[in-house]
């Protein structure tokens, strides 16, 4: 199969704008937990409390996860920090776009959920002993999902550019490499995870197989029950 054609992408606000919409969600999360520890703050609880209260309900580990089996989905829309909101929704934005770009903006989402959910499964098989968290599998499914979709697509749209998609994956890679050195094996292993993750998905929708078939046609069931009737 051919690398695909650039194709007109959905406008910034629109309603099928995957890659807004992934980051709507990630601010709203970041936005709430933010709020929640102000409150804990202001009024004199505990940093520990607002750990055991809250956060300790909404991120992925072993120990914890059969009392709060929601973790499984909402560990990867929690950020722990600013810095991790700012990079991921950066990158995410970066991907996002040329998936976008390249006639892909209806698989940014399942190539995210997918993704959460495998490397959920896989660190519950190899657990560390600490909590795992963020947008950042997420993201590093999608790197290497746009780079299998369209290695060669230039950064933004401009011909005349040499930034192709290949050298911003490239890139992201290395700082994702560099900045997890320390992180333990199997947190490590769930980063290979994830780009395994991005590329299945990618190989197997280039041979016809859409992994989000589904997730489509439920939107599109949702949108058509909840729009107004004349």
């Amino acid at each position: 199969m051919n690398e695909p054609v650039p194709s007109p992408k959905p406008l910034l606000g629109a309603d099928n704008n995957a890659m807004v919409a992934l980051v709507v969600i990630n601010l709203s999360v970041a936005a709430m937990v933010i709020f929640i520890r102000s409150v804990y703050f202001l009024e004199g609880h505990s940093y520990q409390s607002y750990l055991d209260d809250v956060f300790t309900k909404i991120v992925l580990h072993p120990n914890t996860v059969t009392q709060y089996p929601w973790t499984i989905l909402s560990f990867s829309w929690v950020l722990s920090d600013y810095w991790s909101l700012f990079t991921n929704l950066f990158w995410l934005f970066v991907f996002g776009n040329i998936l976008q770009s390249n006639g892909a903006n209806k698989h940014i989402f399942p190539i995210y959920f997918y993704t959460g959910l495998l490397v959920a499964a896989f660190y519950l098989i190899f657990p560390a002993s600490i909590a795992i968290m963020g947008a950042g599998f997420g993201v590093l499914a999608l790197a290497i999902a746009a780079l299998i979709w369209a290695p060669n697509y230039p950064f933004m749209g401009t011909r005349q550019k040499w930034i192709t998609t290949k050298w911003l994956v490239l890139l992201y890679v290395g700082l994702v490499l560099f900045f997890n050195a320390q992180a333990p094996l199997s947190i490590e292993l769930c980063l290979v995870v994830a780009a395994v993750s991005g590329c299945l998905y990618m190989f197997l929708l280039k041979r016809g197989v859409d992994l989000g078939k589904w997730m489509h046609q439920l939107l599109h069931l949702l949108n058509n029950s909840l729009a107004p009737k004349n």
